[in-house]
């Protein structure tokens, strides 16, 4: 199993650019699944939705609700759809609901 984690601030100049930001995920031919761990330090303020879009389409959607997701060909995390991974590039999408002043880390792994 393949392991990659992000590390990101995220700042007010970034929800600015734009509310929605994607990390990219590399999704090989016959993969049984993909977990997502987002780890928002408790920052007063931070509200940082999660969400999916796969090779060919969205997968799903928590919002602020989770901090994780998983899916795989047979279930997958309420907001999310199960079903077979399609290889190709998917992305974690990161919504930038709230965002202190401080800023917000964020580090994601999946």
């Amino acid at each position: 199993m393949a392991v990659t984690t992000y590390t990101r601030r995220w700042t007010l100049d970034d929800r600015a650019e734009s509310v929605w930001h994607s990390l990219p995920v590399d999704v090989p031919p016959g993969c049984a699944g993909l977990s997502v761990t987002l780890t928002v330090p408790p920052v007063e303020g931070a509200v940082i939705d999660l969400g999916c879009e796969g090779a060919n389409g969205w997968r799903g959607w928590s919002g602020g609700a989770r901090t994780a997701f998983a899916i795989t060909p047979a279930a997958a995390t309420p907001g999310y759809l199960a079903g077979e991974l399609e290889p190709g590039t998917w992305w974690v999408v990161i919504g930038l609901h709230r965002v202190p002043v401080a800023g917000s880390y964020g580090p994601c792994t999946r």
